[in-house]
């Protein structure tokens, strides 16, 4: 059966993201996102970020794998 989930049910979360362009929920429900000043940020209950890893350009996307391992998809600028 599907969940009726109304506008003013949700809430904006990971206040201090810059270009989070893929979010990730993992299965033990934590949650990800592309941040451009980290390469991945988790989002945490608190609404604090963890920041991991250094992207070395802006991160367009990322996935994760079964090991709980990262890829980041990079947009680098060259001039």
């Amino acid at each position: 059966m599907p969940v009726k989930i109304e506008v003013t049910d949700l809430k904006p979360i990971g206040h201090g993201m810059e270009r989070p362009e893929q979010v990730i929920v993992t299965r033990d429900g934590r949650v990800h996102a592309s941040d451009k000043h980290s390469a991945v940020a988790e989002i945490l209950p608190d609404g604090n970020l963890r920041r991991i890893g250094k992207a070395g350009g802006e991160p367009n996307g990322i996935a994760i794998n079964s090991a709980g391992r990262f890829y980041v998809g990079l947009s680098i600028a060259i001039v």
